[in-house]
């Protein structure tokens, strides 16, 4: 029985998403090694993962901590201590990144 791409990627998503427009700030290794960290916003977000956008091209499987500013308040972001990058849509100027959290439970912190 052949299912459609959509059919396939609504059964791997067992959690709710939120659409959301939020600064996002990475960081991680690149591919020479060299640590980086960059600015995005967040496009949707569960507890299990998210998606966002970015300038730096990234690869799949590569690893990333993701910090994420909460909009109540300025000083306030959640961090996702590791995630992995699952999957990447290129855009004219923009990589969407799709990661999957290691774990449910983010730290939250003040910057």
């Amino acid at each position: 029985m052949d299912m459609t791409k959509a059919q396939t990627n609504a059964e791997r998503r067992n959690t709710q998403r939120f659409k959301v427009c939020w600064e996002v700030a990475v960081n991680g290794i690149d591919q020479s090694g060299k640590h980086f960290g960059e600015e995005g916003v967040l496009a949707d977000l569960s507890s299990r993962g998210a998606f966002l956008y970015m300038t730096r091209r990234l690869n799949r499987g590569d690893r990333l901590e993701v910090q994420i500013k909460i909009p109540i308040n300025t000083d306030n972001w959640i961090k996702y201590m590791a995630a992995e990058i699952v999957r990447l849509e290129q855009t004219n100027d923009l990589t969407g990144v799709g990661v999957r959290f290691d774990t449910a439970v983010p730290v939250f912190v003040v910057q």
